[in-house]
């Protein structure tokens, strides 16, 4: 008996499914399939079909249109395909779909990663899907620390950082041990207007506790770099952004960091490897400029500390125009 190739019965499926939904769409909105559509994509008659799902759910009948909207990727037009994706999402939220309005939205964003009205969209859509978690969280495990640590995201949104602080406090009592909440709590007690000698000293504590639970938190050693620094302990605030860089290359603060402690310290040569770094890390600021010209200078090369200067200038009228821009944008 002749074997049949392998995969022809997935392929048989795949437009048995294809021909379904373009019958769902031309048919489940009052179009008609023609003739001429056994056995390929009528690109005409889904078009009218997601066209009249995305009617109805404009019109507010998200439960009527959300299978049709369910082939929006298949759209033969991207403007279709937009409007009908982004009326999918819609639907998908209005009736809990969570996970379903998350995926596609992802679709969305990764087709048109710079489009205004999707990311408008996506800032809603988030902010609802994180709402309803809280919500959840909140009536179904009112005990739970978690609920604590919201209200201390809440307060820190506030810029209440006394009350926040207080909250992480409260669960660390219980948890001493938990990641990420000693380095929070810390963070807090800096965040403040005007940290005493106090807050000083308990945010310290708070970094090296976080250091002892979880060693690779490298925002933890690059605070208490700056820590460091700040009271002229350059060897430390060195060590301390050293192994800031190790544990995240990425980091681009503690090169920063890093380069400037050396340069406190008198080494502007081992500065200028660090300083280079952040400044590929992070091409629009213009501090690692500042400090790169500093170093060229007192290592003899003129010529590249006046680049780093000119980059520097660049760098602050380009922060300037933007930040005019943005003014002007929300007048």
């Amino acid at each position: 008996m002749r074997q049949r190739p392998l995969g022809s019965h997935a392929c048989s499926s795949c437009c048995a499914r294809r021909v379904l939904l373009v019958a769902i769409l031309a048919f489940g909105f009052g179009g008609s399939l023609p003739a001429s559509a056994q056995g390929a994509y009528p690109a005409a008659a889904a078009a009218r079909g997601l066209a009249a799902a995305a009617a109805e759910a404009e019109a507010g009948h998200c439960a009527k249109a959300l299978l049709a909207l369910a082939g929006f990727d298949q759209a033969p037009t991207d403007a279709l395909r937009r409007r009908a994706g982004m009326d999918a999402v819609r639907c998908e939220a209005l009736l809990d779909r969570a996970s379903a309005a998350a995926a596609d939205l992802e679709a969305l964003r990764r087709r048109y990663p710079h489009d205004p009205e999707i990311l408008y969209l996506a800032i809603h859509i988030y902010s609802d899907l994180a709402t309803a978690a809280s919500n959840e969280l909140v009536r179904s495990h009112p005990a739970a620390y978690q609920v604590r640590e919201l209200r201390a995201e809440a307060l820190e949104s506030q810029g209440d950082w006394d009350a926040a602080a207080d909250q992480y406090r409260a669960i660390l009592k219980d948890y001493p041990d938990l990641p990420g909440l000693h380095y929070r709590l810390g963070r807090d007690l800096l965040s403040k207007p005007r940290p005493t000698a106090g807050d000083l000293t308990e945010a310290r504590a708070e970094f090296e506790a976080e250091l002892k639970i979880d060693p690779g938190n490298a925002g933890a050693d690059y605070v208490l770099g700056d820590l460091a620094f700040a009271d002229h302990a350059w060897t430390e605030a060195i060590t301390r952004f050293t192994r800031a860089t190790e544990l995240d290359p990425s980091l681009g603060d503690a090169w920063l960091g890093l380069g400037r402690a050396q340069l406190a310290l008198g080494h502007p040569a081992q500065a200028l490897a660090p300083l280079q770094r952040a400044a590929r890390l992070d091409a629009g600021n213009p501090t690692p400029h500042f400090y790169l010209a500093q170093a060229y200078a007192r290592t003899g090369h003129a010529a590249a500390a006046h680049r780093e200067m000119e980059l520097q200038r660049q760098a602050i009228a380009a922060a300037n125009a933007r930040k005019a821009r943005i003014e002007q944008s929300v007048h």
